[in-house]
């Protein structure tokens, strides 16, 4: 499984003295968190977030205090739990510059004031949870584009509807069809063999399709939006581009 948010909050380098730039001060913030896991503070953690707060896609986000209490268990099984409990808030932990404060290979990120930012861990509950909606999925979608390892993004620009499957291996999918068009009707376009195209650590990234003498880019911005938009369809014929759409990222 490919972290995510991720997607938004991984980094792929760490120095070896990452743990050296966490203060005092930071260490006491991790303690606290690692304590309000440990004594099953489940209200105390609510606090900790900015809601919504995103799951991998396409498990839905949790909208509320109300709505974490209810899928607790979904994100916090007791084997994550343990690992946070036991944890060493300075060998365990590491500063990630501006995007808080990583525990382990990322799988749990906090901000530098405690504020609960991001799990990538995935539990068996959300697993199966995730699976049933990925079937559900391929049910929603035109036959010739309905096998796939799991969805990626669906953007919308002015004029397109796009889709970007994994299908497998690092194996990326491009559907398009009309805006005005559902899923169900025939593609305009379907191209295979894309590749995911990280740019720089704030978590920006693009997927890259070609066909036919074009290059297709889905850009999705996390930081440094120039046009305020959560995503970019960008169309080159050989080194000249010819298009570009700004597009939302339809949340299912």
């Amino acid at each position: 499984m490919k972290k995510f948010l991720l997607l938004f909050f991984t980094l792929t380098l760490f120095s070896t003295h990452a743990q050296d730039s966490l203060t005092a001060a930071h260490k006491e913030v991790i303690t606290n968190f690692i304590n309000d896991v440990k004594w099953n503070d489940r209200e105390a953690l609510a606090k900790r977030i900015s809601f919504p707060f995103k799951r991998e896609y396409p498990l839905p986000a949790i909208k509320n205090k109300a709505e974490f209490l209810k899928r607790y268990d979904e994100v916090f099984d007791t084997k994550l739990v343990g690992q946070i409990t036991k944890s060493d808030p300075g060998h365990d932990w590491y500063a990630g510059g501006y995007h808080g404060i990583m525990f382990s290979d990322g799988q749990v990120w906090i901000d530098y004031d405690g504020s609960l930012l991001g799990v990538n861990y995935q539990t068996a509950a959300e697993a199966k949870i995730k699976e049933q909606l990925i079937t559900k999925d391929k049910k929603s979608v035109n036959p010739s584009v309905s096998q796939f390892t799991r969805p990626v993004h669906i953007l919308k620009t002015a004029k397109y509807l796009v889709r970007i499957d994994d299908v497998g291996h690092a194996n990326y999918r491009y559907t398009a069809w009309n805006a005005s068009a559902k899923m169900t009707d025939k593609p305009n376009i379907i191209i295979t063999n894309g590749e995911y195209k990280p740019d720089g650590s704030g978590g920006n990234h693009s997927y890259i399709f070609k066909n036919n003498g074009y290059t297709y880019e889905c850009q999705i911005v996390v930081v440094g939006k120039d046009n305020d938009a959560a995503a970019n369809l960008i169309v080159y014929k050989g080194n000249e581009q010819v298009l570009f759409q700004a597009a939302t990222i339809i949340v299912k």
